[in-house]
């Protein structure tokens, strides 16, 4: 729960705040197993195929599309269920940021499942906001086109890295 006087902290007077969120340890953990990464990485891609193949109107385009929209379709629940059969995530439903995520995002410049979770970094260390480019704007680094898979153009590849892609 968040408390209003950190509401109060934050807008009037600039602090800054952290959230100590003890749940997201088993989040971290299910988001690193190899099926949870597998299945994500699936999602995503069926869903750029469809992006990208929805536009060819012939009969057999349209019967694979239909197929990928009925796979995504039938992932969607799994996804969930990986972390909780009730409610999913606690920080995201599908592809939505859930009520709780947006709050602790709007409160919270930084979040970690222990305090100890600092300890792996300088008493120097600046943490800097990650700019996530809005639907109408064109991603500026590889890692966040709109697959979300990490996947460079080759046009922005140098010509010898164009091998990779």
């Amino acid at each position: 729960q968040f408390i209003p006087s950190a509401h109060d902290l934050t807008l009037k007077h600039g602090w800054r705040t952290g959230a100590i969120i003890p749940e997201l340890r088993k989040e971290i953990k299910i988001m690193n197993t190899p099926q949870y990464v597998h299945m994500m990485t699936w999602l995503q891609a069926l869903t750029v195929l469809i992006e990208q193949m929805q536009a060819h109107r012939d009969p057999a385009t349209q019967a694979v599309v239909e197929e990928w929209i009925k796979e995504r379709e039938a992932m969607k629940p799994q996804t969930k269920d990986t972390f909780n059969s009730q409610f999913g995530s606690l920080f995201r439903t599908y592809h939505n940021p859930t009520y709780f995520s947006r709050r602790l995002s709007r409160f919270a410049d930084i979040y970690m499942a222990s305090i100890s979770c600092m300890l792996n970094y300088d008493l120097q260390h600046t943490f800097f906001p990650r700019r996530t480019p809005l639907q109408h704007e064109a991603p500026f680094w590889p890692e966040q086109n709109s697959s979300g898979l990490g996947v460079s153009s080759p046009s922005l590849l140098a010509p010898q890295d164009q091998s990779r892609v």
